[in-house]
């Protein structure tokens, strides 16, 4: 009786600690791919859209300063809100700017989309990858959970030029910022539903 306690006080720490897995490897993958995708590629993407490389360059460094911005919202609501309850805000705030970054027209639009998104995506790189994901996991595996989550985010990350530059070619620009929602929406979903709140 003791033996079967003890396999099943096992047996749900390992599930436990699998579900943590999912979650940092969905919500750091997301992270990842979301942010390359778009601060990689928006020059690329704003020249095919017909702005010549000059207006692109300045559009996408107005966009940029949302970076430092979001990184400091997420590192001031990360302790008075909670951190599933921010990144799960975050990931819902990025599919929106996505899809509305998609629609924009016009270059001043773009701009405030643009920063707009890339705050979000900022608020996540500062709470998912910096605090919330080694806080998934107990000391003695978070070193091998946590590296594991990065290794499959820049894994992802490695196979982003080619996959980003099919879609340009095949399905368009917009195509790029619909697949951002996307994403953020099943990392939403993910988190969501299985992260707890760590601290």
């Amino acid at each position: 009786a003791a033996g079967s306690r003890s396999m099943n006080a096992r047996e749900r720490r390992n599930h436990a600690l699998g579900v943590c897995l999912l979650v940092a490897i969905v919500a750091v993958a997301a992270t990842n791919v979301c942010s390359y995708a778009f601060t990689s590629w928006v020059p690329t993407i704003l020249v095919k859209r017909g702005i010549d490389l000059s207006s692109s360059l300045w559009t996408s460094t107005l966009m940029m300063c949302g970076a430092p911005v979001g990184c400091l919202i997420g590192s001031v609501l990360l302790d008075h809100i909670g951190r599933k309850k921010v990144i799960v805000s975050a990931f819902g705030l990025t599919a929106v700017f996505g899809l509305a970054y998609a629609a924009q027209t016009s270059s001043i639009g773009a701009i405030v989309v643009g920063f707009l998104l890339t705050m979000s995506l900022y608020v996540l790189m500062a709470s998912v990858v910096a605090v919330y994901a080694p806080e998934l996991f107990a000391t003695k595996v978070r070193f091998r959970c946590v590296g594991l989550a990065n290794a499959i985010a820049k894994l992802l990350n490695v196979l982003m030029p080619m996959i980003v530059g099919w879609m340009l070619v095949a399905m368009g620009a917009n195509s790029v910022f619909v697949s951002i929602s996307v994403v953020a929406v099943i990392a939403m979903l993910v988190t969501g539903v299985f992260g707890v709140e760590a601290s």
